[in-house]
């Protein structure tokens, strides 16, 4: 799958603007395009309070809550429920790498999605994603953390552009992803849960002065996680 690089959660040159994630949502990074963080709704848009999920949690509990990452604001949840419109806003991917992201996603039997926007407090030089993605069985949405790591590297085999894992010892299973482009950088965690995808990530323009830490990522990625995991 020749894929372009991109970020999951990191900022473009303009720094209003998160990166269109999707991946393979990122994709699951692939994704990297199809989670983007836009703030336009679809015509499937809806409250994500009344949708949910097979398990005991619903799908809004899924996500970052107000206080658990600092310095930002989550926004209403945005529901997809196919993944035509959940690929649909990655409208930097070439129609082979769309089509090869859609794939996937419908062969490891992709159900719904939840994308929240998470906005600065303060200044516009940073934002922050949250995500999860339901398939069909806790083995498809367990390969789509591999299949988002392998992505991510794909996506950033360009010049001007990093990319380096690092370390997520509190969550089984979980990887962490650092990029930077000549626009800004950011970092992304992604884990599965049972038959859920999650990603937690922000981003940040070249220019920000005192980016947001990794350490209070972790932190809320480790929330959330526990969260989710106690609600199986």
């Amino acid at each position: 799958m020749a894929l372009r690089r991109r970020s999951l959660s990191t900022m473009q040159a303009r720094p209003k603007r998160l990166i269109r994630f999707a991946a393979a949502s990122v994709a699951g990074l692939l994704f990297l395009g199809g989670c983007g963080a836009g703030s336009k709704k679809s015509a499937t848009t809806t409250s994500s309070t009344a949708v949910a999920a097979p398990e005991s949690l619903p799908l809004s509990e899924r996500v970052i809550r107000q206080g658990e990452l600092p310095g930002f604001v989550p926004r209403r949840p945005v529901l997809v429920r196919s993944v035509a419109k959940w690929v649909g806003p990655a409208t930097t991917l070439t129609r082979a790498e769309a089509a090869a992201w859609t794939a996937r996603l419908r062969r490891d039997g992709f159900r719904l999605a939840l994308r929240e926007n998470l906005a600065p407090g303060t200044g516009s030089d940073r934002a922050a994603l949250s995500w999860v993605v339901e398939f069909r069985s806790a083995i498809a949405a367990k390969s789509q953390v591999g299949t988002s790591v392998r992505l991510a590297r794909i996506l950033n085999e360009k010049p001007r552009y990093s990319y380096e894992a690092f370390k997520v010892n509190a969550i089984p299973g979980a990887r962490g992803l650092h990029d930077t482009h000549p626009g800004g950088a950011g970092d992304n965690i992604l884990f599965s849960d049972g038959r859920f995808l999650y990603l937690v990530g922000d981003g940040w323009a070249a220019a920000a002065k005192s980016p947001p830490t990794r350490t209070h990522l972790l932190a809320a990625a480790m929330r959330l996680y526990r969260r989710v995991h106690a609600g199986r």
